[in-house]
């Protein structure tokens, strides 16, 4: 029958963008949010996007009106998702919160629908317990803001129907989307799981007094990058690192709760932007920067190597291809290359020893060299050559029962820069 109908659960961030997204491609939508106040919000942002859209040349005003038509707003999950072939749940990164919408999405939505998170970190597999056809549950992960990256990962729960994949893959080409495949089910996907590596070692840096936030950020600015990984921090908000942090350390690996100073700031209030300070003061609306020589303490080197090692890591675990891995990080991070090839133009040696300093600098394990690099093996995993024996005997997520949510949950991804 084909997908015409969607409904958008949650009008935060992402979910507002993500109607628009559809919208603006021909598609009914409804929004719902359950807080008057941010449907409201959502309308207008909306339409404030769509003028910005008709002025720059991108639609015709005839487009920004014809999209506006095909948007409706609900308060109410019931009315929302009546007659609706996909539901995209949208709301904060909550395993709980998730699961109760997807619960009542499920005794209202029409019994073919396709149920799809956003989620950014969650496996689909324990979101699949709250709905009726675990079958029909897929992950459906956009990049902030969804109006402008053109990547979104597809993840199949356990029990996901694969034409069920397929459809929703086939909906993304419709939005002018890239879909990334995941092949198997684990926390963060592609790019979050490569970037949960490097939050990591930012937050370490800050507990060990290292080096300070604008000695950091100045190297990575010299280096290039519009904005230092401290800044881009604040930006998106220092409870969604903490967040990530806290699920990974749950879900995946204890040594991903090391890391303190990201979680004691959100306990004293200091999120960044939004709330006006953060590692930096955003009482203007921007970053107050002291001056601050570039440190020699870090570099690009380690940053290529915790994602090198992170990447061999899905491979082994058969999470993901290294075409795949690579043209997620370059679409979901707005970078010319990903880590594969990067990898291509070191050797492992190289890779193995920094890998090996830097685990024993932070005292870390997840930054060890992961097996396939131990062995001398990098360039045949990279290159899709691990010989199954390899890849089965990889260590696999054990799934582990989060017992709470993490604090400040907060909706939304990390907002990549173009």
């Amino acid at each position: 029958m084909g997908i015409k109908k969607v409904a958008v659960v949650g009008a935060g961030d992402m979910g507002h963008g993500i109607a628009e997204l559809f919208a603006v491609n021909g598609y009914e939508v409804h929004l719902m949010d359950k807080f008057p106040e941010m449907l409201e919000k959502a309308k207008v942002r909306v339409a404030a996007s769509l003028a910005k859209m008709v002025e720059r040349g991108k639609i015709s005003q005839e487009n920004s009106k014809a999209t506006i038509s095909r948007l409706s707003y609900f308060g109410d999950i019931a009315k929302a998702v009546e007659g609706v072939d996909l539901v995209v749940e949208a709301v904060p990164e909550s395993m709980n919160l998730k699961k109760s919408v997807f619960k009542e999405v499920g005794e209202h939505a029409p019994a073919e629908v396709i149920y799809a998170s956003n989620t950014s970190n969650i496996r689909i597999t324990d979101l699949a317990e709250a709905v009726p056809r675990p079958d029909r549950m897929v992950g459906m992960h956009f990049f902030n803001p969804p109006m402008v990256m053109k990547l979104v990962e597809v993840i199949p729960g356990a029990k996901t129907d694969p034409a069920v994949e397929d459809q929703v893959a086939e909906v993304c080409g419709k939005l002018g989307r890239t879909a990334v495949k995941v092949a198997k089910d684990s926390p963060g996907f592609i790019v979050n799981r490569l970037n949960a590596a490097d939050t990591l070692f930012f937050c370490l840096i800050l507990d060990k007094g290292i080096a300070t936030p604008a000695e950091v950020d100045g190297y990575f600015r010299s280096q290039g990058l519009p904005m230092g990984p401290y800044e881009l921090t604040d930006y998106v908000g220092v409870d969604i690192a903490a967040d990530q942090l806290t699920y990974f350390a749950s879900v995946l690996s204890p040594e991903y709760g090391k890391g303190t100073t990201f979680a004691r700031m959100v306990k004293e209030g200091q999120l960044g932007k939004k709330t006006g300070k953060g590692i930096y003061d955003w009482s203007t609306g921007k970053a107050a920067m002291p001056q601050a020589t570039p440190t020699d303490k870090v570099s690009m080197m380690d940053l290529f190597s915790l994602e090198i090692n992170e990447a061999v890591k899905l491979i082994e675990e058969g999470v993901a291809r290294p075409e795949d891995i690579e043209k997620g990080m370059m679409l979901g991070m707005n970078r010319p290359f990903g880590p594969i090839s990067v990898a291509k133009d070191l050797s492992n040696a190289e890779v193995k020893s920094k890998l090996e300093e830097l685990s024993t600098k932070f005292d870390c394990k997840i930054f060890a060299p992961t097996h396939s690099i131990a062995e001398g093996r990098m360039r045949d995993a990279i290159e899709g050559r691990l010989s199954p024996p390899a890849a089965a005997g990889a260590p696999q997520a054990a799934k582990v029962e989060v017992k709470a949510e993490p604090a400040g949950a907060k909706a939304g991804d990390p907002i990549r820069l173009e």
